[in-house]
């Protein structure tokens, strides 16, 4: 019995090996194929899950069947050990008892636990050192941890009692060696592995088999002219000083368009007052429409403290029924009105709003700042052309499968979710407000959109793969904060208003495709040379 389930062990744990070296080969290349068999504890348990999740359909099945028939080899084992006749006595050799079936499944629970948290400690200490050097700071901590975990895990085998048979010391030089050699394989393994496996989108494939990438080093960029015009600053200046402006109150003036007043108003009909047509301290913007024909232009060119009589007719479509149509008198108190105090240039304002003390010093630094910013501009275009022009000279040599399926799917569902919030059949939301006919059509369309799309991807990950390209955990946080202070957010203040992170709101896939996409953008524009004049 032992025999046999030890063959339908191995068999179905090389089975489970072997797929998850080809599918890594066809998925990610060689790199991805020679990782999966070094990790061959790790991939031989993880790939069934992984078919399942990636692929779907029938592959649903796999892990089921292999699950089961790795039990169902774990008590085959431990029941053809357990049956086993063992020597019972010292005194004599004819004296049998077995081993039994519970003790010897607690006996392979047990190494079987000693391998798992020898495998898993080797890996860890090779993924996480590699995303030490990656992240810095406080992740520093985790490879110390799993190094720390294994030295007492050597410690706790070497202080088990001598005659056992994990005791380190009772093991044979050989079989040390051999330990030694897969802790260090499966080390090294997850140290790669982390780029392939847990690395940027694409870094698990061999690009080069799928897309071939135009040049992207030593391409031409313009030499551009930036130039700040004294009417510029001048209007950045004028800029500034609208924003710094204040807004008082005024019991002086007429009344002008767009004006906002505080009015006194009472309204009668028949000589009779009537529900919602008085009100005392009311702030009314002039132009805004907020009440009938009549009642804002009425008030246009009289004084402030002025009490002003207005003959009007409510609409006859008027919401209020009791009063549509009827003639109505309103009495207008104008209280006062809003006006902006512009403040004027001078050093006092100067020193209040920028770091210079003097206008002439603040009208330098006004054009100084535009000048960065038309730089910057001018860099941001020829960064952009560029890019586009690496695009459109690389060569799709064939679309991943399921980045093609999975972006397709994103779409469909994105319009799906569309037709919901407006309560329609999706074959009707796209007809009416994409101008697509058809279902069939719109899939077509989003495929097409999803190859363009990541076309772009593999374009931008291979070039930061081979030019070494890599994202900190300090470049993405700077990213983030930086991004959610554009929209007036903390990280915390998102959170609370939003209900969600801003990973969980964005993607954290989309966040690191822009910075990935910065940062190729400024390797492109530093490799380019400048175009000579003819």
């Amino acid at each position: 019995m032992k025999k046999f389930g030890w063959i339908l062990f191995l068999t179905t744990f090389a089975a489970s090996v072997v797929l998850s070296i080809i599918t890594a080969a066809g998925t990610f290349g060689v790199s991805g194929a020679v990782i999966s068999a070094l990790l061959f504890p790790v991939t031989a348990y993880a790939y069934p899950i992984y078919a399942a999740v990636t692929m779907g359909g029938y592959y649903f099945i796999f892990p089921v069947v292999f699950y089961v028939l790795q039990i169902a080899a774990f008590f085959i084992c431990a029941y053809g050990y357990g049956s086993e006749k063992l020597p019972g006595g010292i005194e004599t050799e004819d004296e049998y008892e077995a081993r039994g079936f519970g003790k010897t499944v607690g006996i392979i629970l047990k190494t079987a636990g000693m391998i798992l948290i020898f495998v898993a400690l080797s890996v860890f200490t090779g993924a996480f050192t590699r995303m030490a050097l990656l992240n810095g700071g406080i992740t520093w901590l985790l490879p110390v941890a799993a190094i720390a975990a294994a030295a007492l895990f050597i410690c706790i085998l070497l202080r088990i009692k001598n005659d056992s048979r994990y005791n380190i010391k009772n093991r044979k030089k050989r079989d040390l060696i051999i330990a030694a050699v897969l802790a260090l394989v499966f080390t090294v393994s997850a140290y790669f592995g982390y780029d392939c496996f847990f690395g940027p989108a694409y870094s698990s494939y061999d690009l080069s088999k799928y897309v071939k990438v135009g040049q992207y080093k030593g391409l031409e960029k313009e030499q551009v002219s930036i130039k700040v015009k004294d009417s510029e600053v001048k209007e950045k200046i004028d800029e500034n000083l609208k924003a710094a402006a204040t807004t008082e109150e005024t019991e002086k003036g007429k009344v002008e368009k767009d004006d906002t007043v505080n009015i006194d108003y009472t309204g009668k009909i028949n000589g009779k007052k009537f529900d919602g047509g008085s009100a005392e301290g009311y702030s009314l913007t002039i132009g805004s429409g907020t009440f009938i024909d009549g009642f804002e232009d009425g008030l246009v060119g009289k004084k402030i403290g002025d009490t002003v009589s207005l003959d009007l007719t409510f609409p006859e479509d008027y919401s209020d029924e009791s009063v549509a149509g009827r003639d109505v008198v309103f009495k207008v108190t104008i209280n006062s009105k809003e006006v902006t105090v512009v403040p004027e240039l001078n050093e006092e304002f100067v020193k209040e709003n920028s770091d210079s003390d003097t206008v002439k010093e603040y009208r330098k630094e006004i054009k100084d700042k535009l000048y960065k910013q038309k730089e910057k501009e001018a860099d941001e275009e020829q960064k952009t052309k560029l890019w586009n022009r690496v695009v459109e000279d690389s060569e799709v040599i064939k679309y991943p499968k399921r980045e093609m399926k999975s972006l397709q799917n994103d779409l469909i569902n994105e319009y799906k979710d569309y037709a919901k919030q407006y309560e329609m059949e999706f074959k009707d939301f796209l007809e009416q407000y994409a101008g697509i006919e058809s279902v069939k059509e719109f899939k077509k369309q989003a495929k097409e959109y999803a190859g363009i799309i990541i076309k772009e991807e593999m374009v931008l990950y291979y070039i930061a793969d081979k030019e070494d390209i890599i994202l900190t955990g300090k470049e993405y946080d700077s990213f983030v904060t930086k991004t959610l202070k554009t929209y007036g957010y903390t990280r915390e203040q998102f959170q609370e208003a939003q209900g969600q992170s801003y990973e969980e709101a964005v993607g954290k896939s989309v966040i690191e495709r822009q910075i990935y996409m910065e940062k190729v953008k400024d390797f492109i524009f530093s490799k380019a040379k400048i175009k000579e004049e003819e």
